[in-house]
């Protein structure tokens, strides 16, 4: 059946209308608690509103209260219709959602505009190279983001987490407009060579074994950068949408210390922490670690294990994270139950932190098993 330009707009106005009926009624609901999360994590949603109905069906069913996902996309830009449809089925199942959502990291957006990539400084060559992500010392740059960002507040999400490309890594930062922010607040350009003292490494990559004074305030500038854009972000957002809650995404190799965050990353976590970040995601793929690392299934473990409480402890909060837990293969097949078992109660180990199952649209998980497991003592 087709339908008139006029309709699909009435039909839009009485969905969004919905969702936000809905989505007062959930404030009201959970205004007088801090609710731990229980959610699934689908990276790609289904396009048809029957399927993605029945998933939500059933992850209520399966104990869930919250659903993540990542932001939907058509033809390289937000497909709107299932964002929508995703607010309002998770609404009306009593269920929270969450959406991650790219920033630095955005293709269409730099071959529409290819003079606002980054550059970084290659070790190896000792040349400056393009990063493919974006440059956030570019006034407009920073605008079309936050204006992406309010656009999908509007739809009544109830949280944002920054993607995993909310970082600057440790030779990023090197475009003009960023060599020109450096000297201008330091008073002096930045020379490489004097800010990366050291470069070691193995026949893997090179990496930077010592850093020279200069080195650190070319990453304080970066973290001053992630986070001059989000403070940006959550204004306009929460001009739309005044009940939704942001989070980060903790990188899977975790932090250590606080200075090997903020070179590796761009990261302070003190500074965050004063922003009020609500929620701290990590996906943990515990069978994908173990195959990286040539590991055994022992010692998968117990890595995993430190990752998530390394990440507590640096959040200070467990009740703010929300550890993503592996239950397919790439393939899509359900893990051994058994395994799922015992990540969990290893998640929980390092502490009470939400969790995620991490499933794909084609396989599902117990409903007594997830009801089992989201269970906190």
């Amino acid at each position: 059946m087709r339908y008139s330009a006029d309709h699909r707009r009435l039909r839009s106005f009485l969905l969004l209308t919905a969702v936000s009926l809905l989505t007062l009624i959930s404030a009201f609901a959970d205004a007088a608690s801090d609710v731990k999360v229980d959610a699934f994590f689908l990276k790609d949603l289904p396009g048809d509103y029957a399927k993605l109905e029945t998933l939500f069906t059933l992850y209520k069913g399966g104990g869930a209260n919250t659903v993540i996902i990542s932001l939907p996309t058509k033809n390289k830009d937000i497909d709107k219709d299932v964002l929508a449809n995703a607010v309002f089925l998770s609404h009306l199942r009593g269920m929270k959602l969450l959406v991650i959502v790219p920033t630095r990291k955005n293709d269409a957006v730099l071959n529409e505009h290819p003079d606002w990539e980054d550059m970084k400084y290659d070790l190896e060559s000792g040349t400056l190279q393009p990063t493919g992500r974006l440059d956030l010392y570019q006034p407009l740059v920073k605008e079309r983001l936050v204006s992406m960002f309010k656009d999908i507040a509007a739809y009544s999400v109830d949280g944002i987490l920054m993607g995993e490309d909310f970082i600057y890594g440790d030779t990023e930062g090197m475009s003009p407009t960023a060599l020109d922010a450096f000297e201008k607040k330091f008073g002096a350009p930045l020379v490489t060579g004097s800010a990366i003292a050291k470069v070691g490494g193995d026949e893997r990559a090179p990496i930077i074994e010592e850093y020279g004074d200069s080195y650190w305030n070319w990453a304080d500038l970066r973290r001053a950068m992630l986070i001059d854009l989000l403070q940006s972000v959550v204004k306009a957002s929460r001009a739309v949408n005044r009940s939704v809650k942001f989070g980060i995404t903790i990188p899977i190799a975790g932090f250590g210390t606080a200075n090997e965050a903020l070179a590796n990353y761009s990261y302070d976590m003190v500074d965050f922490r004063k922003q009020g970040i609500d929620y701290y995601w990590i996906a943990v793929p515990h069978r994908e670690i173990r195959a990286n690392r040539d590991l055994d299934y022992k010692k998968t473990m117990e890595v995993m294990m430190r990752m998530v409480k390394s990440t507590t402890i640096m959040v200070k909060d467990p009740v703010r994270s929300i550890i993503g837990i592996q239950t397919t293969t790439v393939s899509g097949k359900v893990l051994p139950l058994s395994e799922i078992e015992e990540v969990m109660m290893r998640v929980r180990q390092a502490g009470d932190s939400g969790i995620a199952f991490m499933v794909v649209p084609e396989t599902q998980l117990p409903a007594a098993l997830t009801r089992k497991l989201f269970k906190h003592k």
